[in-house]
């Protein structure tokens, strides 16, 4: 295994990263999660300072996005498009969160929306997009 990059996962209650400690050891970018689900979709406290710390170190970075089965797919994915940071190139979807009485058919249902909207908006890159690069929520716009 030659080519690969470390990354490390963070969410609100981590808020005593070292980003040049990361830096130092190796370590790529960070995953910073964007949303937790309690109550319905929030932003995470501390995601705006982890973002933007982990850029100012030089550290990839990718958004963590935790899909909502209390929500249809297309609210997920309006969720997601308000919040996506605008430097983002991609993001980490996470569904393995479950509803109590969801018909797994119909959550089924649900992801697969979610996940063509997602598909739709943001692959495959065009000429047209990849001749003038945009990137996150005005590569959203602009396809949508």
């Amino acid at each position: 295994m030659d080519n690969y990059l470390l990354l490390v996962d963070t969410y609100e209650e981590e808020r005593q990263i070292n980003e040049q400690t990361l830096v130092a050891n190796n370590i790529a970018g960070m995953i910073v999660r964007l949303n937790h689900i309690e109550g319905g979709h929030h932003l995470d406290e501390n995601f705006h300072v982890q973002w933007a710390e982990a850029g100012n170190a030089g550290l990839l970075r990718v958004p963590y996005f935790v899909y909502n089965p209390w929500v249809d797919g297309q609210e997920n994915f309006n969720w997601l498009v308000r919040y996506i940071p605008f430097e983002a190139n991609a993001v980490m979807v996470d569904i393995e969160v479950t509803k109590p009485g969801y018909p797994p058919s119909t959550y089924a249902t649900e992801v697969a929306k979610f996940c063509q909207f997602v598909r739709f908006i943001a692959l495959p890159w065009d000429a047209d997009i990849a001749s003038s690069p945009v990137r996150g929520r005005d590569r959203l716009r602009r396809r949508g």
